[in-house]
């Protein structure tokens, strides 16, 4: 049986050429009419009861929305998908990371990771992901280092998260591996520090040799023009850009 098309149009355009099986059933399509668009090569599955109308490499949206009709209810883009989503990153994932409450039964999917939580992170939007806040928690907790983890708050804070909801996000957390590391290292972005190059600096130079303590991001007026320091050393003259 074919599917009411005008339905079926507005349902692809929402969801950028992406259906479920249930979602094509409730307008009207059948197996059969499926199985024909699939073999006349039209359609494409693309994981377990998820199908796209068009043919050949998917785009970001896509597949983002075909992990997240897999996924089910309440799953959600996360990790490095969402912070691609957020902006925190220009890298285009190839593999979409999703969030999805323990106990959902999903299968490995080619092109899908699914990160079972015992309790779901804040997350909303029609391409629903992990709030910015949450997300960068996610990977920062995960770095491989403090240097790692620092820019990836960073670029969080230069983009769509603030300071209070990181650190309101690991205090609602009952499991954080690094906690009391990820608090500190948001105390250092509150204070100024904007890249994993300055909390270097930080730590490596004016900490390790005993220099004092600089004033962070300061605009100051040069030969009559607005210009910003990383830091200022004030009252030695001293300023570093």
């Amino acid at each position: 049986m074919a599917p009411e098309l005008a339905r079926l149009r507005e349902l692809l355009a929402r969801q950028h050429n992406v259906v479920s099986r249930p979602q094509l059933f409730s307008v009207g399509a059948d197996d059969a009419w499926l199985r024909t668009q699939l073999r006349a090569g039209r359609w494409q599955r693309v994981h377990v009861g998820v199908y796209a109308s068009v043919t050949g490499a998917l785009s970001f949206r896509s597949r983002a929305w075909a992990g997240l009709l897999y996924g089910g209810p309440d799953a959600a883009l996360s990790h490095w998908t969402a912070a691609y989503h957020h902006g925190f990153t220009t890298r285009v994932p190839r593999v979409i990371e999703l969030s999805a409450p323990r106990g959902r039964n999903v299968a490995r999917q080619r092109g899908l990771r699914i990160h079972p939580r015992r309790s779901m992170p804040p997350a909303w939007g029609r391409l629903r992901a992990t709030s910015p806040a949450a997300t960068a928690v996610d990977l920062a907790d995960a770095a491989d280092s403090a240097t790692d983890a620092i820019g990836i708050f960073t670029d969080a804070v230069r983009t769509r998260a603030t300071v209070w909801e990181l650190r309101a996000e690991i205090r609602r957390r009952r499991r954080v591996k690094h906690r009391t590391l990820l608090l500190a290292l948001v105390a250092e972005v509150h204070e100024g520090i904007e890249s994993p190059m300055e909390f270097e600096y930080h730590h490596k130079v004016e900490r390790a040799h005993g220099l004092p303590a600089a004033t962070l991001q300061v605009r100051q007026i040069l030969d009559g023009m607005w210009l910003r320091a990383d830091r200022v050393y004030r009252g030695m003259g001293v300023r570093v850009a």
